[in-house]
């Protein structure tokens, strides 16, 4: 017989969700306030979509375990007509729609290549977005944290 792996307990998963959303608004809060400082490289907003990505990934497979929502709801600390559901909904909504945000405004070439780096004379240099021309990818990150809570 193999060694027994258990499956993951609703606690964890909760526990989990919670460690992903604070993730996600921390990396969201460090986007919005580099944006504000001055020019931000465009590897630190790809990168930031890649994070995006795998935090909703995993929050995907943990909305999946059958009774997670109505654990949380059962919980001492949960207020009272709390939606769990609703609130999850949302915010994975958010991350999907700063994911599309960034793939939608994201600079590229006439062949849909991003335009990300050129060519310098001491090498690679990163391409970087100003903080008038990042406005409307604050108002994208404040939408996610206001979902975020």
């Amino acid at each position: 017989m193999a060694f027994l792996v258990s499956t993951q307990t609703l606690s964890q998963a909760w526990e989990d969700a919670q460690n992903i959303a604070r993730a996600t608004k921390n990396a969201a809060l460090a986007q919005r306030t580099a944006s504000l400082a001055g020019p931000v490289p465009a590897t630190s907003i790809l990168h930031f979509e890649r994070e995006l990505r795998s935090y909703r990934d995993r929050l995907q497979a943990l909305a999946a375990l059958p009774g997670i929502a109505a654990y949380v709801t059962g919980l001492a600390n949960t207020p009272a007509g709390y939606d769990v559901t609703a609130e999850f909904n949302a915010m994975q909504a958010q991350i999907a729609a700063t994911i599309n945000w960034i793939r939608t405004n994201f600079p590229r070439d006439a062949g849909g290549y991003l335009l990300e780096r050129q060519w310098a004379a001491d090498g690679l240099t990163d391409r970087t977005f100003t903080t008038a021309a990042l406005a409307g990818y604050r108002t994208q990150l404040d939408a996610l944290l206001a979902a975020l809570g």
